[in-house]
């Protein structure tokens, strides 16, 4: 299985590659074929774990597709690449943009408990809890019945057993 994986990581490194020189290739005489090779690429060297350039794509297209629809999930996405490769103040600062700027998008609500897994890395514990908190108790789009719900539930226990502290509800 793990050769398997392997395998698949350095296919999807080299479609990555392909996808981002064909991003390149085509980015004066094709602006959406630049924007979906741009794209995948991305995707793929997020897949291959090859965090460095799934970061540097996603920055680009970020800074170029101001108007694409899959901008708000390469923020997203570009913060948890962040995460994966332990630069987690810069992750951070990626989902504190993301829940600033489009505060009702389902990229923001996904991400809160990755918010507060970074929280809680970089020494914000108060600010983990409170973020975890704020959707069980009083988030007005996420409800009981959904899996953001249950993420921050399970973290917020795993938080509370870590600090020795006990859940004061």
């Amino acid at each position: 299985i793990r050769m398997a994986n392997q395998q698949a990581a350095d296919y999807y490194a080299q479609a990555a590659d392909y996808f981002y020189e064909h991003a390149s290739q085509v980015t004066v005489e094709d602006n959406n074929r630049h924007g979906q090779s741009l794209w995948s690429a991305a995707l793929n060297y997020d897949r291959a774990q090859l965090w460095d350039e799934a970061i540097k794509v996603y920055e680009q297209f970020i800074q170029t597709r101001h108007g694409d629809p899959k901008r708000l999930r390469a923020i997203r996405n570009l913060a948890r690449a962040y995460m994966a490769d332990r630069q987690y103040e810069p992750a951070l600062a990626q989902f504190q943009r993301l829940i600033e700027d489009y505060p009702r998008s389902p990229e923001t609500y996904s991400s809160l408990v990755n918010m507060a897994q970074c929280q809680e890395v970089v020494g914000q514990t108060e600010k983990a809890i409170e973020t975890l908190t704020s959707v069980i108790d009083d988030h007005e789009a996420i409800t009981p019945e959904s899996g953001e719900y249950r993420e921050a539930l399970i973290e917020l226990g795993r938080l509370y057993h870590t600090n020795g502290d006990n859940d004061p509800g």
